[in-house]
C-alpha cells in the first residue's frame, strides 16, 4: 500500500528534492520509513497523538539507529528550517502544531486519519498545511469517500452520527489538483472507497 502511495509521488514530484515532509498522523512509520529510505528527504515531521508518536519512534529509531530525532518534550521554540536541517525526524504532538514555521514544508502527507476526526479538527490540519507549506509544495491526501467517526460499540446512537466526507473537506480553491480519483489500488483490498488527492499548493 504504502509502495503505491510513494510510486504516486515518484510520478508527480522529484522526491530527492524534497527536503522537508510532514505527515499528519504516520500512525507506526511505514510510509515515513519508505520516504526517508528511497528519497534521502533531510527531515521528516510527524504530527500524531502521543500514544501513537511512541509506537512510531520505536519503529523508526530501530530501522534508522544512527538518526538524528527532536522529541515533543525537547521542543521549547519555533520549528524552523535551521532546526529541521539539523534532525532526521521531529515528532511534535496536535497541540505543538502552532510550533512550525511558515513556508518550511515540501510535501505534507495525511493518509487515513481526517476521515476519524471531526469537520473543525480537519479545518485546523488545512489551515496548517497551507500555513507551513511553501509555495509549490504538494499535499498528498488518501482517506475513505466517507465515514462515521466512531470508535467502540456500535448502538443506537450510531446511527445519528454525521459521517465525515471527503468532499466536505475544506480545501482551499487556490491549489492545483493534479490527482483526485478513487483510489484503484484500495478497490482490490476494501469494500468502501477511498479517494486519493494529490495538490499543489498555490500562495
Amino acid at each position: 500500500k504504502t509502495y503505491y502511495w510513494f510510486n504516486i509521488l515518484s510520478s508527480y514530484l522529484d522526491l530527492s528534492d524534497t527536503k522537508f515532509v510532514a505527515e499528519i498522523g504516520a500512525g507506526n512509520g511505514n510510509f515515513i520509513s519508505l520516504l526517508k529510505y528511497h528519497s534521502k528527504t533531510k527531515c521528516i515531521v510527524n504530527i500524531d497523538l502521543p500514544e501513537t508518536l511512541v509506537h512510531c519512534i520505536a519503529y523508526l529509531t530501530y530501522v534508522f539507529p544512527n538518526s538524528k530525532i527532536l522529541f515533543p518534550n525537547e521542543i521549547d521554540q519555533k520549528i524552523n528550517k535551521e532546526i529541521l536541517a539539523n534532525y532526521d525526524f521531529v515528532f511534535i504532538t496536535p497541540s505543538q502544531i502552532q510550533q512550525l514555521d511558515d513556508n518550511i514544508i515540501d510535501l505534507f502527507i495525511n493518509t487515513g486519519s481526517f476521515c476519524e476526526m471531526n469537520i473543525s479538527q480537519i479545518r485546523e490540519y488545512f489551515e496548517l498545511v497551507q500555513r507551513c507549506a511553501k509555495n509549490n509544495s504538494f499535499f498528498f491526501n488518501v482517506n475513505r469517500v466517507e465515514k462515521i467517526p466512531h470508535a467502540g460499540k456500535k448502538n443506537n446512537d450510531f446511527k445519528n452520527i454525521k459521517p465525515i466526507r471527503f468532499f466536505e473537506y475544506p480545501f482551499f480553491r487556490n491549489n492545483e489538483v493534479l490527482i483526485f480519483e478513487i483510489c484503484k489500488f484500495f478497490r482490490l483490498l476494501i469494500k468502501d472507497p477511498v479517494y486519493v488527492r494529490l495538490e499543489r499548493i498555490k500562495k
